[in-house]
């Protein structure tokens, strides 16, 4: 499956500058209510959806057995998710396999970008946001020590 709406990006960094990512064994992901109740998962009360179908994106019951969330027509199928907790923060992946495995790193020349998302994913949940800069913005230096400010550096 492939995954190109980032919804999020604005907010979360996730989705900046990625084109397409490629998804094996996809599931849709959903939300319960205080009452265990299953329901659309949509960005709000500390959840934002990184990746949504569009139009086209459809599901069904793979293996028959009723056993499956159904999204209403129009809304957004998601296929992740961030959560921001009182405990921490988390991600949600609507995929049967792992998504940070082999499958979904760099690849040469496989034209997907699931590897800068992953990457992007980690930084929210580092709390280091992605953003889109142009080559001037990246490399302002207001404090003319010749280490662009927005360079990072890690310790440790």
């Amino acid at each position: 499956m492939l995954w190109h709406n980032f919804p999020a990006t604005d907010t979360t960094g996730i989705g900046v500058n990625v084109d397409i990512n490629v998804g094996f064994s996809g599931c849709s992901i959903y939300g319960v209510t205080d009452m265990g109740i299953s329901t659309t998962l949509t960005t709000g009360n500390g959840i934002t959806v990184t990746v949504a179908g569009d139009n086209d994106t459809y599901q069904n019951d793979g293996d028959s057995n009723a056993n499956h969330f159904v999204y209403p027509a129009g809304i957004p199928i998601p296929m992740a998710a961030v959560q921001e907790l009182q405990a921490g923060t988390h991600r949600r992946l609507g995929d049967s396999s792992e998504a940070f495995s082999d499958s979904y790193t760099y690849v040469p020349g496989d034209g997907y970008q699931n590897e800068i998302y992953n990457m992007q994913t980690i930084y929210w949940l580092l709390n280091r946001f992605m953003q889109k800069l142009d080559i001037a913005e990246a490399r302002v230096d207001a404090d003319l020590n010749n280490v662009p400010d927005l360079q990072m550096t890690w310790s440790g």
